[in-house]
């Protein structure tokens, strides 16, 4: 079985449940019933050589053994077996289930038949005797069990069967539906399928051909065909001017090839014609098959000239939409199939989810009335079901039966193929990409390993080196410096206009030429004691913009400008005022530099907030297109896809209570392929960490048990829980 669906789908895990019951009955009913039984047979075989069904026993025995390991239902490792009342498990193969699990254990159905084979044409009969009794029952008893386990893994099978049949049609509804979106798919399909189309009508044509050269009564039945071997009348002239053998040989090879030529043409012909209305184009468009007349003499005619060209340009348009029509009307004809096989199995599927054994099952009496008896009126109503799905007709035994039924099972699953309706083949698709591969790829491949250098050289200039220049530059620097300001590095000095050491060179400057000039023209008296006191006092004054020593000599030198000019004090007075204008100016220029340096968080934030747009845009980019880029199936989004089938979910559960029962059926089926689908869908969307309570959602909408207003609850809570991951 697929453990795919036969995990997640609502039959299957209804069917494990079930197992589950039944296996606890299987236990207890071997411990209370079969033990006695068979420590009674034990007892009473020591004093009989042998029984005549011992052989027919050990049969039932082993394929009721290996259901029941296979299914899990063993019990600490013990097994009651009618050799002794406990037998140890000693084939680690047989370890492949476990009723913890809750689910069912994968068993091939080829496995199955096996064991069915085994037992199908075993029957119990008693003469009378006690012992016979004893083998009788206990061999009745195991058969019934291997009937009823057989029957749990056939559903489970089918259903199946069915799911992979109806995944399979919906994927390739799915293909055909992407491709009829656009005209240009459509003749990306029509040169995919070009060649082996061509290839099918030149077969075809090959086949007429040969059909009718080798029919000698077809040359007899047309007249046109017909050979002429014999000359005609003398008075109406000969075909050919000499009567010689090589005269007539020629004749009768020049008559040949044109018979086969008018062959070729009527085959040719044909096939287009069978062809076209295969397509439902109207073949007249493109040949006159019943007569020769020509093209333009049948749809142009006696028309005039305006009418004859629109005429011309209609069936020019025609013609040349013709290949897309083709397209559209193949991919139209399959999606009806594809559309009526899911129909069919819809209605299958929603009578095996309407009909599950599960009741039967979980019922102990029905249960024990079967195990017991081997006749139970449920257990042949579900045997019945199961044969109209697979429209089969079974007789004899239960086992019997399910056997026949595996049987269909296998054929079904022969017959279901859908060659017919599936895409095209991996060559068939990728032949134009393959051919210019082939057909291009060594030379552009050489020229790429010749040219390897300057290929290098211009990726390295402009993807590398561009890449890592912006780093260096515009993100790397400028973040290292905003770290050099936050921690208050003096040694960064990039964002400095005039340095600390410039300023007080200036105004040092400045101080001692204004201290100079004022002891060189300054009438004072200046001694050695007081001369030192006297530079400390102009120094503050300097330091503060005091400059009236300075400023009264040099009003004194402008009432006498020319013989201040002679002595020197006046171009010295400008040149020191020169000097203060300097150091005024630093500093201005220095304050500017202080608030420059307050603000260099502000500048470096400003001049990085361009390179920080940029990555985050390119991040962006490339995270949209890895990860928030909606998932793509087919040239379909995925959560369109999903919340199509919600849509659809919601649709069917509306209408439920409305339909007949029949219709109920249907939709039953159409909920568990849009559920499927579903689940397929949407793991790839959901979370993990959700992905079970979804499934499990999902599987509470497709339980006939439930009424239709808490399936309807159920799918309002999950538009509102599920809804925004679809959105």
């Amino acid at each position: 079985m697929s453990s795919s669906s036969a995990s997640d789908n609502i039959i299957t895990t209804k069917i494990s449940h079930s197992l589950v019951n039944v296996n606890k009955f299987t236990n207890n009913f071997l411990v209370d019933k079969l033990t006695p039984s068979i420590e009674q047979l034990n007892t009473t075989s020591t004093s009989q050589e042998s029984a005549p069904n011992e052989v027919d026993l050990l049969k039932v025995q082993e394929s009721f053994q290996q259901l029941y390991y296979l299914v899990g239902a063993q019990n600490e490792g013990e097994l009651v077996t009618p050799q002794g009342v406990k037998q140890k498990r000693k084939d680690k193969k047989l370890k492949t289930g476990s009723s913890k699990k809750n689910k069912i254990p994968t068993i091939k159905l080829l496995e199955l038949k096996k064991i069915l084979e085994n037992v199908k044409d075993l029957k119990f009969q008693s003469d009378g005797s006690p012992q016979q009794e004893l083998y009788c029952s206990i061999a009745n008893h195991l058969n019934n069990f291997v009937s009823v386990y057989s029957l749990m893994i056939i559903y489970a099978h089918l259903t199946d069967t069915l799911i992979d049949s109806t995944i399979s049609s919906n994927e390739h509804l799915l293909y055909w539906d992407s491709v009829n979106d656009s005209n240009l798919k459509k003749w990306i399909y029509l040169v995919q399928v070009s060649p082996e189309r061509l290839f099918q009508v030149v077969r075809s044509i090959a086949e007429d051909f040969k059909k009718r050269v080798l029919n000698p009564e077809y040359f007899e039945n047309n007249s046109f065909l017909r050979v002429e071997n014999e000359r005609g009348p003398e008075e109406e002239g000969d075909r050919w001017p000499s009567n010689t053998e090589e005269d007539n040989e020629f004749y009768y090879v020049v008559n040949r090839a044109r018979q086969l030529a008018n062959v070729l043409y009527l085959s040719t012909t044909k096939t287009i014609k069978k062809l076209m209305d295969s397509l439902s184009i109207p073949s007249y468009l493109f040949m006159q098959l019943n007569s020769r007349k020509s093209f333009t003499k049948k749809f142009i005619g006696n028309k005039g000239p305006l009418d004859s060209f629109r005429a011309l340009g209609v069936y020019s348009k025609i013609i040349i939409g013709a290949p897309i029509r083709s397209v559209s009307f193949e991919i139209g004809e399959k999606r009806s199939v594809i559309n009526a096989n899911i129909d069919n199995i819809a209605f299958d599927l929603g009578t095996l989810i309407t009909r599950l054994p599960t009741k039967e099952f979980n019922e102990l009496d029905t249960l024990k009335e079967f195990v017991e008896t081997g006749a139970s009126s449920q257990v042949s109503s579900i045997i019945e079901e199961l044969e109209s799905i697979l429209k089969l007709k079974t007789f004899g035994s239960v086992n019997e039966k399910l056997y026949c039924i595996v049987e269909g099972i296998e054929t079904y699953k022969r017959e279901s193929t859908t060659s017919h309706i599936s895409p095209p083949s991996f060559w068939t698709r990728n032949w134009p990409i393959i051919f210019i591969l082939l057909k291009f790829g060594p030379r552009t491949s050489l020229d790429l390993f010749n040219n390897r250098n300057e290929i290098y050289d211009w990726i390295r200039l402009n993807l590398y080196e561009t890449v890592r220049g912006f780093i260096n530059n515009w993100l790397i620097k400028p973040i290292s410096d905003m770290v050099s300001v936050i921690r208050h590095d003096d040694s960064s000095t990039e964002f400095s206009i005039t340095t600390k050491e410039s300023l007080q060179s200036d105004l040092d400057s400045l101080e001692r030429m204004v201290v100079d000039y004022a002891l060189d023209y300054e009438k004072g008296d200046f001694t050695s004691q007081n001369i030192g006191a006297i530079k400390e006092e102009i120094n503050k004054a300097v330091k503060e913009g005091n400059l009236t020593i300075l400023m009264s000599k040099y009003e004194q030198d402008l009432r006498t400008p020319f013989k201040s000019t002679v002595n020197g004090s006046l171009p010295r007075g400008l040149l020191i005022q020169l000097q203060k204008t300097k150091v005024d100016g630093a500093i201005a220029i220095n304050g500017i530099d202080k608030l420059l340096k307050s603000q260099q968080l502000v500048f470096g934030m400003v001049s990085i907030s361009p390179s920080l747009i940029i990555v985050y845009q390119v991040w962006q980019l490339i995270k949209n297109q890895l990860y928030n880029k909606p998932m793509v199936l087919n040239a379909k989004q995925i959560n369109l896809m999903c919340l199509k089938s919600l849509n659809n979910i919601e649709k069917y559960l509306n209408i439920y209570s409305e339909v007949s029962q029949d219709q109920k059926t249907y939709i039953e089926g159409y909920l568990l392929i849009e559920i499927l689908n579903l689940k397929r869908q949407s793991l790839k969307v959901l979370p993990r960490n959700i992905q079970e309570m979804w499934i499990k959602d999902l599987n509470d909408i497709n339980d006939g048990e439930w009424s239709i207003e808490g399936r309807l609850r159920t799918m309002s809570r999950i538009w509102s829980v599920y809804g925004h991951y679809f959105r």
